[in-house]
């Protein structure tokens, strides 16, 4: 399942030419978000929960879209590690999860990669992090409003399966605006506040090795 929410770069068009080339209309899922979503921040926690606007109710809906027993929230930024090894054991992590634990919910590695002004990614050992994204699909589990943005609700006796590797990467482009979806540029929590600085200086091309930056391998 796909959900657009009125984005305004190329992942519709990619996604459709995708499902055609494929001939997967009936696999991949298109739908579209028809209401503007409350930015991070201030507009976020100025929108009830209740409201089509925000978050919580956005994912809620996208969820309620959801067919299958198990839901794997994926970023349109996110892409799996592009080596054998990687895509090996995320898949035999989601097959574990489903099969041996299935009332489980999973949580894996996601390392944040900025692009320069070339396009060469850069990474820091300080942006990793890990996070539930796969769980059962039951009215149970469920997005609820936060301060600044949505989390996941769960019932608490829930096992979390937790994978310690690096399983995808989070992709900022700093060519790109990535933080239109923030009412603000002032962050209040540690994560997105470094995410922001790290930005900024692989944007003004400042990624030396001695402010923990390093280049990999090509991620496409």
């Amino acid at each position: 399942l796909v959900v657009d929410n009125t984005s305004t770069d190329r992942t519709l068009a990619l996604v459709t030419e995708l499902a055609k080339r494929d001939n997967n209309q009936s696999i991949i899922k298109i739908m579209s978000y028809p209401f503007a979503v409350a930015r991070c921040g201030s507009e976020h926690a100025e929108t009830s929960e209740s409201s089509v606007h925000n978050l919580a109710y956005y994912y809620n809906w996208c969820l309620s879209q959801c067919t299958m027993s198990h839901v794997v929230k994926w970023d349109a930024d996110m892409i799996v590690i592009n080596n054998c090894i990687a895509r090996v054991e995320f898949k035999s992590f989601l097959r574990r999860l489903t099969t041996e634990t299935p009332q489980a919910l999973g949580a894996f590695s996601v390392q944040t990669i900025y692009l320069d002004s070339n396009g060469m990614p850069f990474t820091t050992s300080e942006e990793i992090h890990s996070e539930v994204r796969f769980f059962p699909n039951e009215p149970c589990i469920h997005h609820k409003k936060g301060k600044d943005w949505e989390y996941l609700h769960h019932p608490r006796f829930r096992n979390i399966v937790r994978s310690q590797k690096i399983l995808a990467y989070e992709i900022k482009d700093t060519r790109e605006q990535e933080f239109d979806h923030w009412a603000t540029n002032s962050f209040t929590g540690w994560r997105k506040s470094l995410e922001y600085r790290n930005y900024l200086l692989v944007q003004a091309g400042l990624q030396s090795p001695y402010r923990n930056f390093k280049p990999i391998q090509d991620i496409t």
